[in-house]
This record gives C-alpha cells, structure tokens and sequence, in this order.
C-alpha cells in the first residue's frame, strides 16, 4: 500500500509527534512505532506508543487546539495543531488513548492505495 502524500508535511507530522513523546518522557522511557496497514480499510496506520507522564483526562479535548500547551515556556502549543492539520489535508486523522502516568498512544491514521496506484502516478507525491 502506498500514501499519497507531500513527504516533507508528514516528516513534519511524525517530528513534532517525536517531540511531544520525548517531551512527555522527560529523558526517560521508550518510543514505540508501528506501522500496519490495513488494504480493506483502503488505509495504513502509524501508532506511537510513549512511557510518558500520560495526558490528564481534562485535557485530552484540547490537546489538538491551537496554542493549547501545558509545557509553559518550553512550548507554543502548535505541535499537535500542525499534526491534526497536515493530517486533514491528507485525508487522514489522528486518534489520542492515554491515562494520567500511563503513556499515552498517538494512531495516525491515512488514507492508502494499491502499490499498483504508484506505478500509474509515476512515482510523483507517493511515500
């Protein structure tokens, strides 16, 4: 499977997705990633798993809103406001599952076409 998508917008994605993990793990833990792909759903998922501190539940609805940071000076609060808007434009979605000390676990989820698709756009705008 393959995703139409600007590889630079997803490598942005997927770094200040990096940031807020190592963030929350505050120089401890691991980060896990997973990539599936899921060809009857027409999608592939991108799950990142943190040993973090956890998001507290009054949180979790704002964690995608734009300056919205619980960091205080060491964030602006755009990092997951970029991540959901990328996403959007692609196509896709992110989901959030996280308890208060427990880490937390990001699922990005895009839309995905057969490898065939590759071949008849050329290569251009696939990862």
């Amino acid at each position: 499977m393959v995703v139409h998508a600007d590889p630079n917008q997803l490598q942005q994605v997927f770094l200040n997705m990096i940031i807020t993990a190592r963030d929350a793990m505050d120089g401890e833990g691991e980060l896990r990633i997973e990539t599936r792909e899921r060809p009857r759903e027409r999608r592939v998922e991108i799950v990142m798993h943190d040993e973090g501190c956890g998001i507290p539940q009054e949180n979790m609805e704002r964690i995608f809103e734009p300056f919205f940071s619980t960091k205080g000076d060491r964030g602006n609060g755009l990092g997951l406001a970029a991540v959901r808007s990328i996403l959007e434009e692609h196509g896709g979605t992110v989901r959030v599952e996280s308890s208060e000390g427990g880490g937390s676990t990001f699922t990005v989820i895009l839309p995905a076409f057969p490898r065939s698709a590759l071949e008849r756009e050329g290569g251009r705008g696939m990862v």
